[in-house]
């Protein structure tokens, strides 16, 4: 009787949360009908606008990272109701790039539908992070740290940063070395992972993934537009790269805000936002060690493709290191597997 009960309280839990959730979701229906008609009208007005000034609204470039990050914020949300507002309020939003610049003393109505669709990208790419911030701040490990480390090295060297040209050649190479070091003590030894190296280990991997993420983006934007390749493959290889990008720009603003918090603001009490970061920052690393074998099979993997492609020019440096960072836990997973389906046999 009294299991019976239980299960009667608990399939009552469900049914409320069920209904909260539909409840929500049908809330959403009247304001995503709204904010989609406000949208079409917008669109039709900017595109009748771009027309006159012979401008394109938003190239194929543009739509192809669009449509990365939509794909991947769908991922990550798994609600289509919260994803038609945020699209729909971020499109909202971004009509505040045709707001007149301080020192724009002639409007230029062509140059701000130009850059209208990168405030659409910021403001998606935001609303995305703020909705899903759990989901999106994923755990990061020794291992993972390790393999940025790598990553780290190895677009050091491709960028010639080697040669010790100037200062700043210098002064990067002094803190990757000490920095690389450290992940390599923490990927091989049994050292605690308490909050203080939690802390340096996360921020250390955020700052590698800003600066490869800048580099990945003027990389990217680099490129001749799709549309002046004569071949496919090679147009087909500029929107792969473009959409890749889109996929990673969510993860790009979680990582920018998390080095921004660092950075004192007027009107704030800077001591509270701090410790605030320090907190994400330290509870986003997970505290299980990695096992020495990994971290040399880490270093194996990487470090072949990285020769392999630095050698042979097989793939841009900045597509090379995403597949590779990707890539690496899929391959430690399948081995794992495979191996202990051979221990089985």
């Amino acid at each position: 009787m009294a299991k019976r009960k239980k299960r009667k309280k608990r399939k009552k839990k469900i049914n409320k949360v069920s209904s909260e959730i539909r409840i929500k979701r049908y809330a959403l229906i009247p304001l995503n009908v709204f904010f989609g008609l406000i949208s079409i009208i917008c669109t039709v007005y900017l595109g009748r606008e771009a027309a006159k000034f012979n401008v394109t609204l938003i190239s194929i470039e543009l739509l192809t990272l669009l449509a990365g990050l939509i794909l991947e914020s769908y991922r990550i949300s798994k609600n289509w109701e919260t994803l038609l507002l945020k699209i729909f309020t971020s499109f909202l939003l971004s009509f505040l790039a045709f707001a007149p610049g301080k020192h724009e003393y002639i409007y230029n109505f062509a140059n701000h539908i130009l850059i209208w669709p990168y405030y659409l990208i910021f403001f998606f790419a935001l609303f995305t992070v703020i909705f899903n911030r759990e989901k999106v701040t994923a755990k990061l490990t020794e291992g993972i740290t390790l393999l940025l480390s790598i990553s780290a090295v190895y677009w050091t060297i491709d960028y010639g940063f080697v040669e010790f040209d100037n200062f700043w050649e210098i002064t990067l190479l002094t803190l990757l070395f000490p920095f690389t070091i450290v992940t390599l003590l923490h990927a091989f030894t049994n050292i605690k992972l308490d909050k203080g190296s939690r802390l340096f280990l996360s921020i250390w991997s955020t700052i590698i993934l800003v600066i490869i993420a800048c580099d990945n983006i003027k990389l990217v934007f680099g490129n001749e537009r799709i549309t002046k390749y004569t071949y496919f493959t090679d147009g087909f290889s500029i929107g792969i790269q473009y959409f890749l990008l889109g996929i990673s720009t969510v993860y790009i603003m979680q990582n920018f805000i998390l080095l921004y918090g660092f950075l004192p603001e007027k009107g704030t009490k800077y001591k509270y936002v701090l410790r605030e970061n320090i907190k994400r920052h330290v509870e986003r690393y997970s505290e299980k060690q990695v096992l020495a074998k990994d971290s040399v099979i880490c270093i194996i993997y990487s470090v072949f493709f990285y020769v392999l492609n630095y050698y042979t020019n097989l793939l841009p440096r900045n597509t090379m290191i995403w597949l590779v960072v990707f890539t690496f836990p899929i391959f430690l997973e399948i081995l794992k597997r495979t191996i202990d389906k051979m221990n089985y046999r």
